[in-house]
């Protein structure tokens, strides 16, 4: 047997990159928490102006962004002055595709601390939704501040999603009249499948709270839009294509089921459901939809990714038919599947 002394090192190294990389994680989270790529868009800072115009302290700030070059955010000059890099820079408020949404949303404390649960959940069987009443949606009831954060981040993934739509050139069924968005939220994938149907009008159905912020969304096709408040436990309004986005991961077969069963009840004959989302692959290779499914794991109770074989025996059970399945995603493995109603 021989070793590979050059191969063991590189080996170490990754491992090494796995066991500390909480520490990117947090670096990364509060250097766009306190907008620092923002102060330094105009050009180097010390950590003094910084600490000035971020309201913190000088040492530990400047340690911070020590650490921060470890991970090539910033980068440092002879005079103590912090720049920013092209990295860094993704984390600005005011670029077109900023990241800062998502590394502070992605990584509040009920987000952190479920994975630092990872361990109890795989012993126990039990998310940390299921030893937390209310889960995230109390938490957010006292914390509207991570709310606020936690929103921006599914808001940025959801538009990689749509973008993603758009680039696959995908358009629902050519027979769509009325688009039900279910859940939709603030509507950006409403609006973007209305663009891909110019003679078709939607409905944006989901909680009063939800779609506070639709309006100025939707803006562009606002006259074929419809706002209708709602929980999809109860029912759905009537259409003739049910469109489900990143909605029933959220949720176990049985509660997905409930969802779905009203998606039917509200639509006729022959009429569409689309679930938009990523799919597991169907035999284990590395898939970043896996990760995502941790996620689900620990943070909702029964919440869970799915391949398309479970897709098709889930939505048959309450009266589906599959169609097709479009990819549209290379990095993310997103994908939308078309569903007929029997």
């Amino acid at each position: 047997m021989t070793t590979n002394p050059g191969g063991a090192a590189h080996d170490g190294g990754r491992l090494g990159a796995l066991i500390t990389g909480y520490n990117g994680t947090q670096v990364t989270r509060v250097i766009a928490e306190l907008a620092i790529p923002d102060h330094l868009a105009d050009g180097p800072l010390s950590a003094d102006d910084l600490a000035s115009a971020t309201g913190t302290k000088a040492a530990p700030l400047r340690r911070l962004l020590s650490a921060a070059l470890v991970y090539g955010l910033v980068t440092a000059d002879d005079h103590d002055r912090f720049a920013l890099t092209s990295l860094g820079g993704l984390l600005r408020t005011d670029v077109p595709g900023s990241m800062r949404p998502m590394a502070v949303g992605f990584t509040i404390a009920p987000l952190w601390q479920a994975f630092g649960a990872l361990g109890d959940v795989v012993r126990t069987g039990q998310s940390v939704a299921a030893t937390v009443p209310g889960g995230l949606w109390e938490y957010f009831d006292s914390h509207s501040d991570d709310e606020v954060w936690f929103g921006r981040a599914t808001s940025r993934f959801t538009t990689d999603l749509v973008a993603q739509i758009r680039a696959a050139g995908y358009a629902p069924p050519p027979d769509a009249r009325r688009i039900v968005d279910v859940g939709g939220g603030i509507g950006t994938v409403l609006a973007c499948l209305l663009d891909a149907a110019p003679s078709a009008h939607g409905v944006l159905f989901d909680r009063a709270e939800a779609l506070a912020g639709a309006p100025a969304v939707v803006a562009a096709v606002a006259d074929r839009v419809e706002f209708v408040e709602g929980d999809f436990f109860e029912s759905a309004p009537d259409g003739d294509v049910h469109v489900l986005a990143s909605v029933l991961h959220n949720w176990s077969d049985d509660k997905a089921r409930e969802i779905v069963a009203n998606c039917h009840q509200a639509a006729r004959p022959g009429s569409s459901l689309i679930v938009i989302g990523l799919l597991l692959p169907p035999k284990p290779e590395p898939s970043l939809a896996y990760l995502m499914d941790l996620q689900m794991m620990v943070m909702m109770e029964g919440g869970r990714e799915r391949t398309l074989a479970e897709h098709e025996s889930l939505l048959a059970a309450e009266g589906y038919e599959f169609v097709r399945d479009v990819p549209i995603g290379e990095v993310m493995p997103a994908h939308v599947l078309e569903f007929r109603r029997r």
